[in-house]
């Protein structure tokens, strides 16, 4: 028979076993609530209705009190082999366990726990596993693979599993051991952990926990948990922080840990020597089973993420479902021919009346298949509700009734398979591209430039996003119009500046000119029409499939999609500020012709002038072309001949037959390099 010991002191008492403190009342609320709260709260929100639980061991009554203070429980049976400590739970502990052991709800058993498993006939929606640290044999039968089966056989499939284990700071190897065991078993595990006063004044360190259930818990499920108010210690913030476990010994004790098959496996884990301090870095469990481990500590965690996933698009359907009108859908049906109605609503009514049982996970249908018939069903809804969702067909703009202020540009092709798809918008300028709202991609530029909005500081960048085939965006969105043989021109309301593709001077500032910046403000504003459009569809696609991502690649790429939609539409808002208001004008030249924005040439002599950012005009002085006689003149620069020759060659059939200009731009290059040696 154990030796069993009780301590009082100021303020409470303290129980030993064999020397090793069990509980200390003036903290005893941290190790209890750490135990039982999280499990029994998610059986709770899981089932919404009062629970049929389980303590094996946890005589004393402390765990049961918080099962039955803070969740609904329908009925409890309580197994502790002790006596001693049963007649210690209905006697001088009562004070603390709120008498939870006379509780009418309460069947009490002293014998083992595995007999009592083998024998059970009931199904139970909680089990607490609240036994004394494993030091012989016996004690660490109750943490083997074969033990956590016959508990698993007890648990309804949506049930919680709660398991007192070993600190995983001072025995990390057996704490993960026990974690290997209970996914062998068919658990999902979650592992937790708390800093107990009492138990770190004896030399136990921080304690070790396990919540875990045949069916995954999810990310959703934990972040929307919602912990008895009148918990004395354990809060959200708390489980969050308790899930938080150390890198370095989390891998030292994964590494060594193996499935629990016989307690001596355990036993001998237990008396490893202690680990070296760990590090800083730490790993999150709260979120998901942690994909940051390696394989070679964890081999059944792969299989645990998709476990996780599909629990979580199962949850996402069964919410979705229930939540869906359906009395709108039948009475929706009357619109239709009266034989196809009738037909109809006959089949939805009957839908409606057997998808409850679906949903509610009761009976003995496998979960894969009430999964794939929920979401079958889903499918229909979304089509009928969200039809460019449900099978990714995109959005795209159309032109209404031939007035241009109702025009849409059309933000995606009409062949994309969903809100703007491509692989050049999960990857923004793959390969020094730029696409555009169709997909199509663009070379990108090089260019620096002075930012005015940062004090003229020097920037390099190219763009990374085309409004249209000529006018690009950087990620800031600076605004540039893209010219012939690698130039562009950096639009603003101060200056249009003259750039060249990796070049790292400006060449020319240009004066603004108000129909350029017009159509740069009206492709912006269109854009972000239809983009919000796309934006409101992908996020509807996405909080239907964002389930699916970590099985499904292209579910993945949606989300990055997603990301470079909001990017766009952040240099869009910049892009629109910086085109101003309108309120530049330009005079026109007469008996000139525009070659570009702030570039002219004189329609008889074919002499080139730029218009200065300061109004002034400056001649251009070009091989085989007169100056311009009341103009500025500028030095004769190699950089800008050839990019106005470019311009000629570009655009040299808008000249006059007769004009000067018009013969320069049609010379090959050979050809124009013997020319200029002649002049």
């Amino acid at each position: 028979m154990a030796g069993l010991k009780v301590t009082e002191h100021d303020g409470g008492l303290s129980f030993y076993i064999n020397g090793s403190l069990q509980f200390d009342t003036r903290d005893e609320a941290v190790y209890h609530e750490s135990l039982a709260l999280p499990a029994a709260a998610l059986a709770s929100a899981r089932l919404r209705r009062p629970l049929n639980a389980l303590v094996l061991g946890g005589g004393d009554g402390l765990a049961l009190r918080d099962l039955l203070r803070h969740v609904p429980v329908a009925a409890a049976d309580l197994v502790d082999y002790d006596e001693n400590v049963l007649a210690l739970g209905r006697g001088a502990f009562a004070p603390y366990n709120a008498g939870s052991l006379s509780d009418p709800r309460v069947s009490v058993t002293c014998g083992e726990a595995s007999r009592f498993l083998l024998a059970a006939r009931r199904v139970y929606d909680l089990v607490v596993a609240d036994f004394t640290f494993p030091e012989d044999l016996a004690g660490c039968s109750l943490f083997t693979e074969e033990f956590f089966g016959r508990v698993r056989k007890v648990l309804s499939a949506r049930g919680l599993l709660a398991v007192n284990a070993v600190s995983p700071e001072k025995f990390p190897a057996a704490y993960w051991a026990v974690y290997k065991t209970l996914r062998s078993a068919g658990f999902c595990p979650k592992p937790l952990s708390a800093a107990i006063p009492s138990f770190s004044a004896h030399g136990y360190g921080k304690w070790g926990f396990f919540f875990a259930s045949p069916r995954a818990i999810t990310a959703g499920e934990l972040s929307g948990l919602r912990l008895p108010e009148r918990a004395s210690y354990l809060t959200p913030a708390r489980l969050r922080a308790a899930m938080s476990f150390n890198r370095s010994s989390v891998l030292f004790g994964a590494g060594l840990g193996r499935t629990v098959r016989n307690p001596a496996e355990l036993l001998g884990l237990l008396h490893l020597p202690s680990p070296a301090p760990a590090g800083a870095e730490s790993l999150d469990f709260f979120s998901r089973a942690n994909s940051r481990l390696p394989a070679c500590g964890f081999p059944s965690d792969p299989a645990l993420w998709g476990a996780e996933t599909l629990a979580a698009w199962e949850e996402r359907l069964g919410a979705m479902l229930r939540a869906f009108d359906w009395d709108s859908l039948v009475s929706g049906t009357g619109g239709l021919p009266s034989e196809l109605a009738g037909k109809l609503k006959q089949e939805l009514e009957e839908l409606k009346e057997n998808f409850s049982p679906v949903l509610s996970c009761s009976g003995g249908t496998d979960r894969l298949y009430r999964t794939l018939a929920a979401l079958a069903v889903l499918l229909i809804v979304i089509n009928m509700a969200y039809p460019d969702n449900a099978f990714a067909k995109g959005y795209y703009g159309s032109r209404r009734g031939g007035s241009s202020a109702d025009t849409e540009v059309v933000f995606l092709s009409k062949k994309a398979q969903s809100p703007f798809h491509g692989t050049a918008f999960r990857y923004l300028a793959p390969m020094a591209l730029v696409p555009d709202s169709t997909g199509k991609l663009y070379p990108a530029m090089s260019l620096t430039y002075k930012d005015p909005a940062a004090g003229n500081a020097i920037k390099t960048g190219s763009p990374f996003y085309a409004l249209t085939a000529d006018m690009h965006l950087a990620a800031d969105g600076t605004p540039f119009l893209i010219l012939p043989r690698g130039y562009a021109l950096r639009l603003g309301t101060d200056a249009f500046v003259l750039l060249k593709d990796k070049g790292t001077e400006e060449l020319f500032r240009f004066r603004p000119e108000i129909d350029v910046l017009d159509s740069l403000y009206n492709n912006v504003q269109l854009q972000r029409k239809a983009l919000d459009k796309a934006l409101a569809s992908h996020r509807k696609w996405l909080a239907w499939a964002a389930p699916a991502g970590v099985m499904l690649p292209p579910v993945k790429g949606d989300a990055k999609e997603l990301d470079a939609m909001l990017a766009i539409k952040a240099a869009l808002e910049a892009a629109q500020k910086k085109a101003g208001t309108g309120a530049i004008s330009t005079p026109g030249l007469p008996g000139y012709l525009k070659l570009s924005p702030g570039i002219y040439v004189d329609a008889a002599s074919g002499a080139v002038v730029f218009q200065r950012d300061d109004g002034d005009l400056v001649s251009c002085a070009m091989p085989g072309l007169p100056a311009v006689e009341d103009a500025v003149r500028m030095r004769p620069s190699e950089e800008l001949s050839a990019f106005v020759r470019g311009l000629l060659v570009a655009k040299c059939k808008m000249l006059p037959e007769s004009n000067p200009a018009r013969w320069l731009g049609q010379l090959n290059d050979d050809d124009y390099k013997r020319f200029i040696t002649l002049q």
